[in-house]
């Protein structure tokens, strides 16, 4: 099994893939397909208790403990927020709770230029989201 990039590699690398795409329609374009490729959310996880608050869509974020570290498992109605979450999921799932904690997921999201492609509230989902996963790599410590 090859080890899984550090969390600064898989910034780097979806920050080339973001640097290829010369304009903002396109860059939304590419989160929503990384939605599309996130595995199907069993439907018990589907639960309010493992709903996103302060998103524009219904967004679900369940965790898993695997020994030392966290795997994430996300789903959402809406194709947009469902990229952001697969997006977060890359950079986050299967990461132990000190790297998730470490992670400066406000200047990494910047660097992405993510933030400024959204709008207020879907900017304010996308922290929603990513509160929520440090929350978890908190709780777990």
């Amino acid at each position: 099994m090859t080890p899984q990039p550090s969390i600064d590699e898989t910034l780097a690398e979806l920050a080339e893939d973001f640097d290829v795409l010369d304009d903002w329609e396109g860059r939304i374009e590419y989160v929503i397909d990384l939605g599309k490729g996130l595995e199907p959310l069993p439907e018990a996880d589907r639960t309010d208790p493992n709903k996103v608050p302060g998103c524009a869509a219904q967004v679900w974020l369940a965790v898993r403990r695997d020994d030392d570290r966290l795997r994430f498992l996300a789903d959402s109605d809406s194709a947009l927020s469902k990229g952001n979450i697969a997006l977060l999921l890359k950079l986050y799932s299967g990461r132990r709770p000190t790297e998730i904690l470490a992670f400066d997921a406000r200047a990494a999201l910047d660097r992405l230029g993510l933030p400024a492609a959204l709008t207020r509230q879907r900017a304010n989902g996308l922290n929603a989201m990513v509160g929520r996963i440090r929350e978890a790599a908190a709780e777990a410590q």
